[in-house]
Protein backbone atom coordinates (compact mmCIF):
# COMPACT_ATOMS: atom_id res chain seq x y z
CA UNK A 1 0.00 0.00 0.00
CA UNK A 2 2.97 2.29 0.74
CA UNK A 3 4.03 1.87 -2.80
CA UNK A 4 0.63 2.64 -4.51
CA UNK A 5 0.35 6.17 -1.91
CA UNK A 6 3.76 6.89 -3.48
CA UNK A 7 3.08 6.16 -7.04
CA UNK A 8 -0.62 7.87 -6.82
CA UNK A 9 1.30 10.91 -5.14
CA UNK A 10 4.33 11.53 -7.90
CA UNK A 11 4.16 14.03 -10.36
CA UNK A 12 4.18 11.20 -13.16
CA UNK A 13 1.09 9.68 -12.25
CA UNK A 14 -0.63 13.63 -12.26
CA UNK A 15 0.75 14.17 -15.67
CA UNK A 16 -1.27 10.72 -16.66
CA UNK A 17 -4.55 11.37 -14.83
CA UNK A 18 -4.56 15.54 -15.78
CA UNK A 19 -4.19 14.07 -19.50
CA UNK A 20 -6.66 11.22 -19.52
CA UNK A 21 -8.85 12.13 -16.60
CA UNK A 22 -11.77 14.35 -15.97
CA UNK A 23 -11.35 17.85 -15.13
CA UNK A 24 -13.00 21.07 -14.28
CA UNK A 25 -11.05 23.88 -15.57
CA UNK A 26 -7.41 22.93 -14.06
CA UNK A 27 -8.80 21.12 -11.10
CA UNK A 28 -9.38 17.27 -11.79
CA UNK A 29 -12.32 15.17 -10.79
CA UNK A 30 -11.19 11.85 -9.64
CA UNK A 31 -13.76 9.61 -10.67
CA UNK A 32 -14.15 5.42 -11.19
CA UNK A 33 -13.16 5.40 -14.82
CA UNK A 34 -9.93 7.24 -14.92
CA UNK A 35 -8.79 6.03 -11.97
CA UNK A 36 -9.58 2.10 -12.63
CA UNK A 37 -7.53 2.86 -15.84
CA UNK A 38 -4.66 4.21 -13.83
CA UNK A 39 -1.31 1.84 -15.12
CA UNK A 40 0.12 0.72 -12.37
CA UNK A 41 3.45 -0.57 -13.43
CA UNK A 42 5.59 -3.54 -12.38
CA UNK A 43 8.44 -2.18 -10.34
CA UNK A 44 11.60 -4.30 -9.31
CA UNK A 45 11.26 -5.09 -5.52
CA UNK A 46 14.39 -2.41 -5.37
CA UNK A 47 12.20 0.20 -6.42
CA UNK A 48 9.15 -0.89 -4.37
CA UNK A 49 11.33 -1.20 -1.27
CA UNK A 50 12.82 2.58 -2.21
CA UNK A 51 9.67 4.20 -2.58
CA UNK A 52 8.08 2.60 0.21
CA UNK A 53 11.36 4.02 2.34
CA UNK A 54 10.47 7.42 0.75
CA UNK A 55 6.51 7.51 1.70
CA UNK A 56 7.50 6.48 5.33
CA UNK A 57 10.52 8.75 6.15
CA UNK A 58 10.51 11.06 8.57
CA UNK A 59 11.02 14.19 6.88
CA UNK A 60 7.56 16.08 6.35
CA UNK A 61 8.83 18.21 3.17
CA UNK A 62 6.35 16.41 0.70
CA UNK A 63 7.96 18.17 -2.48
CA UNK A 64 11.34 16.13 -1.80
CA UNK A 65 9.65 12.71 -1.34
CA UNK A 66 7.61 13.92 -4.73
CA UNK A 67 10.73 14.46 -6.44
CA UNK A 68 12.58 11.32 -5.20
CA UNK A 69 9.57 8.73 -6.10
CA UNK A 70 9.49 10.79 -9.16
CA UNK A 71 13.10 10.01 -9.92
CA UNK A 72 12.86 6.44 -9.05
CA UNK A 73 9.88 6.34 -11.34
CA UNK A 74 11.58 7.95 -14.00
CA UNK A 75 14.28 5.77 -14.00
CA UNK A 76 12.25 2.57 -13.15
CA UNK A 77 10.34 3.52 -16.60
CA UNK A 78 13.15 4.35 -18.85
CA UNK A 79 11.80 8.12 -19.27
CA UNK A 80 13.67 9.97 -21.68
CA UNK A 81 15.46 13.46 -20.44
CA UNK A 82 13.17 15.00 -23.06
CA UNK A 83 9.70 13.15 -21.04
CA UNK A 84 11.21 14.28 -17.58
CA UNK A 85 11.71 17.94 -18.54
CA UNK A 86 8.24 18.13 -20.14
CA UNK A 87 6.76 16.70 -16.64
CA UNK A 88 8.57 18.95 -14.75
CA UNK A 89 7.96 22.43 -16.42
CA UNK A 90 4.31 21.40 -16.28
CA UNK A 91 4.52 20.64 -12.90
CA UNK A 92 6.92 22.72 -11.11
CA UNK A 93 7.06 22.08 -7.18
Amino acid sequence: MKVILGILNSKTYYFWLYNKGKRKGETLELVFKPLSEIPIVNLNDDSKNRIAEVVMSNTYDSKEKISKIDNILFNELNFSQDEIKIINETYPM
